[in-house]
């Protein structure tokens, strides 16, 4: 079974994690957090246990936007 090229699942990976961002964004300036910062941490796995070809990613992201610099 041929194997996804790495630079496609890397492409694959930067649309669905912009997008993410994209909304993460959007929420902060909804909520008037002005500079609101967040962030994504995803692992590319592109094989099950029985080594079929299942390309998923693993994400861990910050639900909500947070304020940059000191609060008050």
């Amino acid at each position: 079974m041929p194997t996804l090229p790495y630079a496609l699942c890397r492409a694959v990976l930067g649309v669905y994690t912009g997008t993410l961002l994209a909304f993460c964004a959007l929420t902060a300036q909804a909520l008037v957090i002005p500079a609101g910062q967040t962030g994504t941490v995803a692992v590319i796995q592109r094989f099950g246990s029985g080594l079929q070809l299942n390309l998923h990613f693993h994400t861990l992201a910050l639900a909500m936007p947070r304020a940059s610099g000191p609060t008050t």
